[in-house]
């Protein structure tokens, strides 16, 4: 398990899929069972998304949160595969789902991401902006996320200076 999120971590970092082989390669003794552990489940249920079989996805992250319905991850790996179909209401609540299972910092960000995709960009910079500022003891990893979802958003609002301020 290790060498795969070690795996999925440098596949998405160098943005070369050649390491989310290596993850599933790792993931082989448990790839094709209905009901892996947890953590198994999970790693897949990434890698699937990863490749865009969002069904696949979408049926390891169902099972899982059925047997862990606090999983955050799996809440926050659902929401993103929801955004990526358009499937708003479905991605707002498992953002929701994040509230109390996840930082403060996270869950907000996930859910200014389908604000922004709704038709409440403005509304969903401010609120990254005032995180940010109020979440300067978060961790690196924590933040990177908020500034690049800002980021994005301002550049999709015309406002590059906007962008730029969060892409420092």
């Amino acid at each position: 398990l290790a060498l795969a999120r070690a795996a999925i971590e440098v596949g998405r970092s160098e943005a070369d899929p050649r390491y989310f082989g290596y993850a599933q390669s790792a993931l082989a003794p448990w790839w094709a069972q209905p009901q892996p552990p947890p953590d198994v489940q999970l790693l897949r249920a990434t890698l699937l998304q990863q490749r865009h079989d969002f069904a696949g996805a979408l049926t390891d992250l169902d099972a899982l949160l059925a047997r862990e319905p606090s999983n955050a991850q799996a809440h926050l790996t659902r929401a993103v595969v929801h955004q990526v179909q358009a499937r708003y209401p479905q991605a707002q609540s498992d953002c929701a789902a994040l509230i109390g299972h996840a930082d403060f910092l996270t869950a907000s960000t996930c859910i200014a991401g389908v604000q922004a995709l709704t038709g409440k960009a403005a509304g969903a910079l401010t609120l990254l902006d005032t995180l940010l500022l109020r979440s300067a003891d978060a961790s690196a990893s924590e933040r990177l996320w908020s500034l690049t979802l800002a980021a994005e958003i301002s550049a999709r609002m015309q406002r590059t200076d906007a962008a730029a301020r969060f892409n420092a």
